[in-house]
């Protein structure tokens, strides 16, 4: 294998997903970093929680969106952090 092989991902998505991407107008590079955080996450919960916590995500069980709340409040102490 060459030292130049790099691994990628290509999956298949729907038109709205691509058009939702599309939409949401990621900087250049940011939707490479954006995906391998969510990757390394989804990698780190196997590990701790095994395959069934993946098939919770998959199922529907537990929605990525669950955690927006704690999100919004990461972001509002960083902001009070810095003023």
């Amino acid at each position: 294998m060459s030292s130049d092989y790099k691994p990628k991902l290509s999956i298949e998505i729907t038109e709205s997903q691509q058009q939702g991407l599309r939409n949401i107008d990621l900087p250049h590079g940011y939707q490479k970093a954006l995906f391998s955080a969510i990757i390394d996450d989804l990698l780190s919960v196997n590990s701790e929680h095994g395959p069934r916590a993946l098939a919770l995500i998959i199922t529907g069980a537990v929605r990525p969106a669950t955690i927006i709340p704690c999100v919004a409040k990461a972001i509002t102490e960083s902001d009070t952090l810095r003023d």
